[in-house]
C-alpha cells in the first residue's frame, strides 16, 4: 500500500511538473470513430487508401481508352447492320487476330493495334463474262505510313498446299503475304505478290503512271478484276491503275477476295454490289477486249498471208521443176 501510494504520488508529481505538462501538450490528439478522445500512441494508424481504388481514377485505370471503330456511332464510317444479311462478307474466323470486324462482317479495322493482318471472304467470287470482281471502300487512313494494304484474290487456305496454323487461342497471326502462298495481290509499297515470286510493279503495268497504296484517302474505292485469261487488274475510283498481264490465275478454281489490311490503311468496307462493277469499268473492259481482238485479227491475217505466200512459192517451184523436166526430155 505504501508503495502504491508512492507511485500514485510520483505520478501526480510528474503530471504536475513542467515536463509532464509539456509532454502532454506534444502528444497528438487522436480520436475514435465514436468521437471519444484518446492519448494512447498505440492506436493503429488509419487505413491507407490507394488512389487506383478511388472513384476518380477507376475510369482511367480499370477502363482503358478504346478507339471508336468506323462502324460505330461517331466512328466516321458506314454504319453496321446487327448481323450479316448480304451475300458477300468477310469470314468471321479466317482473319488475323489484330483485325476486328463489324457485326455484319463487312467492315474491318485495326485501329488501336500495333499492326494489321489478312482478311479472306466467306464466299468465293462469282464468275462473270469479264472475270471475277469485288470492291472495297477506304474508311480510314494514317498518312504517317509509307506503305499500305495489299488486295487481290487467292485460293481458300483449306485448298492450299500449305496449311494455315492457328495459335493456342485459335487465332491467326500475320499477313497474307506470309501465310497465303496461293494468292495474287497488288499494293504494299508498290509490289505485286504472285505464287511464284514477289516483285515490284514495273512501268508497263501502270497505265496512269506511278501509284502506291499510300496515296489512298477515305472515300476511295478499290476494285479488283481477275479475268478469265489470267489478268489481274486494279481499279481506283473506276480508273485502271495497275494491270498484271498473264498472271496465271486459275479460272477453274474457286477464288476468294483477300486483303492485307496494314500500313496506312486502317479501315475498309467490303462492298456487296452483286459482283458487278460500274458502267465505266465495264466500258473500259469492253474497249480493251476490242483492241485485243483487233490485234489478234491482224496477227491472224498476217499469218494467213504468210501461209498463202509460202504455198504460192512452193507451187511456183514445182511448176519450174516440171518445166525443166519436160525440156530435158525434149532435148
Amino acid at each position: 500500500t505504501q508503495g502504491s501510494r508512492q507511485d500514485s504520488s510520483s505520478a501526480t508529481s510528474y503530471a504536475g511538473s513542467d515536463f509532464g505538462k509539456m509532454n502532454k501538450v506534444l502528444k497528438p490528439k487522436m480520436h475514435h470513430a465514436d468521437g471519444v478522445q484518446e492519448l494512447s500512441p498505440r492506436r493503429p494508424p488509419p487505413p491507407f487508401i490507394l488512389k487506383t481504388d478511388m472513384e476518380g481514377f477507376k475510369r482511367i485505370i480499370h477502363k482503358p481508352y478504346k478507339e471508336v471503330d468506323p462502324w460505330e456511332p461517331e466512328g466516321g464510317g458506314m454504319q453496321s447492320k446487327p448481323e450479316p444479311d448480304g451475300g458477300f462478307f468477310w469470314h468471321p474466323d479466317l482473319r488475323a487476330r489484330s483485325v476486328r470486324l463489324s457485326p455484319d462482317n463487312c467492315s474491318a479495322s485495326w485501329r488501336g493495334m500495333s499492326f494489321g493482318g489478312f482478311l479472306v471472304s466467306q464466299q468465293p467470287l462469282r464468275k462473270k463474262p469479264f472475270g471475277r470482281w469485288f470492291e472495297i471502300l477506304i474508311e480510314d487512313v494514317d498518312p504517317g505510313w509509307t506503305d499500305g494494304l495489299g488486295i487481290g484474290v487467292g485460293l481458300h487456305p483449306s485448298e492450299s498446299s500449305t496449311s494455315l496454323e492457328q495459335d493456342v487461342g485459335g487465332f491467326y497471326e500475320g499477313s497474307a503475304l506470309e501465310n497465303l502462298p496461293n494468292s495474287w495481290l497488288i499494293g504494299y509499297d508498290g509490289r505485286v505478290k504472285l505464287p511464284s515470286a514477289t516483285r515490284y510493279i514495273n512501268g508497263k503495268e501502270l497505265p496512269r503512271g506511278t501509284w502506291r497504296p499510300s496515296d489512298l484517302r477515305p472515300g476511295d474505292r478499290l476494285g479488283i478484276i481477275a479475268s478469265f485469261d489470267g489478268h489481274l487488274m486494279l481499279f481506283v475510283n473506276d480508273e485502271l491503275m495497275v494491270m498484271i498481264s498473264f498472271a496465271n490465275i486459275p479460272w477453274s478454281e474457286k477464288l476468294h477476295a483477300i486483303v492485307d489490311l496494314d500500313g496506312c490503311t486502317k479501315a475498309i468496307r467490303l462492298m456487296d454490289n452483286e459482283a458487278f462493277p460500274t458502267q465505266k469499268v465495264v466500258h473500259h473492259l469492253a474497249g480493251m477486249r476490242e483492241e485485243e481482238f483487233a490485234t489478234r485479227t491482224h496477227i491472224t491475217d498476217l499469218r494467213d498471208t504468210e501461209e498463202e505466200e509460202k504455198k504460192a512459192f512452193i507451187q511456183s517451184q514445182k511448176t519450174k521443176f516440171r518445166r525443166g523436166s519436160q525440156n530435158l526430155e525434149n532435148f
